[in-house]
C-alpha cells in the first residue's frame, strides 16, 4: 500500500481545481525557472506580483513550508503590490531553513 506521503503528493501533482496550481508555459520561459523557489528566482516584473499570490496560495492549500529566504523574497516583493489579494502573507505551514 502506498504512504500517506506518497497519495499526498499523487494528489497535489494531479490537482487542477483551481487554476494557480497548473500555469501553463513554454518550456523556453520555464527553463531559467526549473525547481527554483521566489528566493531563488522571479518572473519579469509585469507578472510578479500575480506570480507571487499565486505561489503562497498554493502553499497555503497544501500547508507547505517554506524557507527563511524564500519568506523573506515573498514578503519583499508582496510589499510592493498594491493590487495582490495577500500584501503580507501569513503562513499555515512552518519555515524551515532550506539548504
Amino acid at each position: 500500500m502506498p504512504s500517506r506521503r506518497l497519495l499526498e503528493r499523487e494528489r497535489y501533482a494531479n490537482y487542477l481545481d483551481r487554476p494557480e496550481h497548473l500555469v501553463a508555459v513554454t518550456a523556453r520561459s520555464n527553463r531559467p525557472k526549473a525547481d527554483k523557489d521566489p528566493a531563488a528566482w522571479l518572473p519579469i516584473e509585469g507578472v510578479r506580483c500575480r506570480y507571487v499570490a499565486e505561489w503562497v496560495a498554493v502553499r497555503r492549500h497544501w500547508q507547505l513550508s517554506v524557507g527563511a529566504a524564500e519568506k523573506a523574497k515573498l514578503v519583499e516583493v508582496a510589499q510592493g503590490c498594491p493590487n495582490a489579494p495577500l500584501a503580507q502573507p501569513s503562513w499555515t505551514g512552518g519555515v524551515h531553513e532550506s539548504g
